[in-house]
């Protein structure tokens, strides 16, 4: 698993994680290992990394996609 996004919102990572489970992405959410409530981690398999990027940036969520 390699990390997607990493927010403390987690109106974002519900979203995200829907969104990408709807593409057929498997989606893993961790915490970031700060403190408590600090943020939230999203993984996905390293596989299919480039797939998730790319529909984070289509969906405007990041600015660069993957080469």
């Amino acid at each position: 698993m390699v990390e997607l996004l990493r927010t403390v919102d987690q109106v974002m990572v519900s979203f995200v994680t829907a969104l990408l489970t709807g593409e057929g992405i498997e989606v893993a959410v961790r915490p970031d290992g700060e403190p408590a409530g600090e943020g939230t981690r999203l993984l996905v398999p390293e596989d299919r990394a480039d797939d998730a990027r790319r529909v984070l940036v289509d969906m405007g969520l990041l600015e660069n996609a993957p080469s």
